[in-house]
C-alpha cells in the first residue's frame, strides 16, 4: 500500500511540473510584437493600441516596462516640465477642455486611456487641447537632462512584451527616444522638436492617418520618434517638445472626440556624454591657460 501511495505521489508530482512547465512555455510563448507603420518623415513610426479590438496589442505596456525600468521619463506631470500649453474648443461636442495648468498635469501624468474604451475618467486621462490647442514643455530647466539620440535605428517593431529586465525592456523599445500617446480616434497634429542652439524640427500628421477597424472607433495611436534616423536632426539634443492640433475639422462626427487628446509623453532621459566631455575639456583648457598666465607672470617677475 505505501508503494503505491509513493508511486502515485511520484506521478501526481511530475505531472504538476509538466503542469507548471507547460504554463511557464505558454507565457513566454504569449510574449507579442507590434508592428508600425512608417510616416513619410522618416524616423516617424505610427503604433497602434489594438488593430481589431480596442487595446488587443501590448503597445502601451511595452513603453510601460521601460518606465518600469527607468529607461524613460514622462513629460509633463510635473507643473516644471509644462513650459506652455493653449486650448480650443473640442470637436464635435465642446465641454471638456482642459484649460488649467493643473488639468494639463492630470492628463499627462500616467499612460492610463491608451486602448480603453470603458475609462469612466477619460476626461482626467489625457490632455484635451481642442481645436488648435498645444502643449509645449520638456525636463526642469534646471535640471541638465536631455534627450539625445542612443545610437540605435528603429526598425518599427517593438517587442516582445514583457521584459523582465531592464536589458529587455531597453531591446524592446527598439532605439526609440520619443513617445506620444494619442487618445481615440488619431487627430491631426504638428510636433516640433527643438532646443535652446536653434535646432527646430516639425512634422505633421493628418487625422485617421492610420485608422484601423477597431470597435467603437478605438484607434488610439502611439507616435514613435527615433532620433537616430530623423531627418535634419544634427547629432546635438532636443529640449524642448511642441505638439499642436492641426485646427483641421475631421469630416466624420460619429467618432466621439475628434481633436487632439494627448495621453502621455515618454522620452529618454540621460546627460548627454558628449555635451559633459566638452565640459571637462573645457574646464581643463581655461584650467591650463590660467597655470600658463600665472607661470608666465612669475617668470617676468623673476627677471
Amino acid at each position: 500500500m505505501r508503494g503505491k501511495t509513493k508511486a502515485v505521489t511520484s506521478v501526481a508530482i511530475v505531472l504538476a511540473m509538466l503542469l507548471i512547465g507547460s504554463a511557464f512555455l505558454n507565457v513566454a510563448f504569449a510574449q507579442e510584437y507590434v508592428t508600425g507603420t512608417q510616416d513619410d518623415t522618416l524616423g516617424v513610426w505610427l503604433f497602434s493600441a489594438g488593430t481589431t479590438e480596442p487595446g488587443d496589442a501590448p503597445t502601451d505596456d511595452i513603453v510601460e516596462r521601460a518606465l518600469f525600468y527607468d529607461l524613460l521619463d514622462l513629460i509633463g506631470d510635473e507643473a516644471v516640465e509644462v513650459y506652455n500649453f493653449g486650448w480650443g474648443p473640442i470637436e464635435p461636442t465642446t465641454g471638456q477642455e482642459d484649460t488649467t495648468l493643473a488639468e494639463v498635469i492630470v492628463g499627462l501624468s500616467a499612460i492610463d486611456d491608451f486602448g480603453d474604451i470603458s475609462n469612466p475618467g477619460d476626461d482626467d486621462a489625457n490632455f484635451d487641447t481642442g481645436s488648435g490647442g498645444y502643449f509645449e514643455g520638456g525636463f526642469d530647466p534646471n535640471d541638465p537632462q536631455m534627450i539625445v539620440a542612443d545610437g540605435v535605428v528603429a526598425t518599427g517593431v517593438l517587442g516582445p512584451s514583457g521584459a523582465t529586465t531592464a536589458a529587455e525592456a531597453q531591446a524592446a523599445i527598439d532605439g526609440f527616444e520619443i513617445f506620444i500617446f494619442e487618445d481615440a480616434e488619431l487627430s491631426g497634429m504638428i510636433v516640433t522638436l527643438s532646443n535652446d542652439l536653434g535646432l527646430s524640427i516639425t512634422f505633421s500628421l493628418a487625422d485617421l492617418q492610420v485608422n484601423p477597424p477597431t470597435r467603437n472607433y478605438a484607434d488610439d495611436t502611439l507616435i514613435a520618434i527615433d532620433l537616430d534616423s530623423l531627418v535634419d536632426f544634427d547629432g546635438s539634443y532636443i529640449d524642448t517638445i511642441r505638439i499642436q492640433d492641426d485646427g483641421i475639422s475631421q469630416l466624420s462626427t460619429v467618432s466621439g472626440d475628434t481633436t487632439l487628446e494627448i495621453d502621455a509623453i515618454a522620452t529618454v532621459h540621460v546627460i548627454p556624454e558628449v555635451a559633459l566631455g566638452t565640459i571637462m575639456a573645457l574646464a581643463s583648457m581655461f584650467g591650463s591657460l590660467g597655470y600658463y598666465v600665472v607661470r608666465k607672470k612669475r617668470s617676468r617677475n623673476l627677471k
